[in-house]
């Protein structure tokens, strides 16, 4: 062996070191974004037991909160049109 093949050999160790070190970050941060979107499952499936059993309830909740967004839309889209008009 020369030293072209050893520094190469050395270079490769090295590459596949980084690599190794690179994969453990990456299993690292999956396992957190399976941990956050398990729980993301359980608070959905909390909401869907607690919509099945008390619908009434849950609607009025929904066409409030519906009804502040179609609100806060209209409160912005008013605003846009405000500044609009006063740059023309």
């Amino acid at each position: 062996m020369n030293d072209s093949d050893i520094h190469q050999i050395i270079q490769a160790v090295e590459e596949k070191k980084a690599s190794i070190v690179q994969l453990g970050t990456d299993i690292t941060e999956a396992k957190h974004r399976q941990d956050e979107a398990t729980k993301s499952i359980k608070t959905i499936e909390r909401d869907m037991r607690d919509f099945e059993n008390n619908k009434d309830s849950k609607l009025v909740e929904l066409q409030v909160s519906s009804s502040k967004i179609d609100m806060s839309g209209v409160l912005i889209l008013g605003r846009l049109l405000s500044t609009s008009s006063r740059r023309v």
